[in-house]
């Protein structure tokens, strides 16, 4: 049988559920919290679709913060 001693993880699995199985097996984790991940994220703006505008002259999109998004590739047998 192996005993795991320490682990170590991505923020993906920074968990309470994770954090505890670790805990009640003497197991000492390394990951950062999940919570601190999702907070980060919360704080950057994110736009809807309806929100950003077409410019048809310059086959781009323009985003409501004033960026510009042009087409990089465009792949005929995607059918997204």
């Amino acid at each position: 049988m192996i005993l795991t001693k320490t682990i170590v993880a991505d923020s993906k699995y920074g968990s309470a559920e994770n954090y505890l199985y670790c805990e009640e097996r003497g197991i000492q984790a390394h990951m950062p919290d999940l919570r601190e991940k999702t907070e980060k994220k919360r704080k950057r703006e994110v736009f809807s679709t309806e929100e950003f505008t077409y410019d048809s002259e310059l086959d781009a999109f323009i985003c409501p913060a004033g960026g510009l998004l042009k087409k990089h590739a465009y792949h005929k047998n995607n059918n997204h």
